[in-house]
């Protein structure tokens, strides 16, 4: 299953950190988005896949979860 966090801010590495560390999903399986390079670099130096955009990210994922602060 392909899993895609929206937000790799502290909610956003825990949830990845999480589902690894619990055998859910592989590093290859997680995708994710980040509007600020720097986290996107992050999660990429991880072994996380990167996505460009929000709409990618959907298209790549089959279960998605929203880490982005509220407003």
């Amino acid at each position: 299953m392909k899993i895609g966090i929206l937000g790799y801010g502290n909610v956003g590495k825990t949830f990845a950190a999480g589902l690894v560390k619990s055998g859910f999903a592989d590093l290859g399986e997680i995708y994710v988005y980040n509007r600020g390079a720097e986290r996107s670099a992050e999660a990429l130096s991880t072994g996380l896949n990167i996505c460009m955009t929000p709409a990618e990210l959907f298209e790549k994922a089959d279960l998605i979860f929203i880490a982005v602060k509220g407003f």
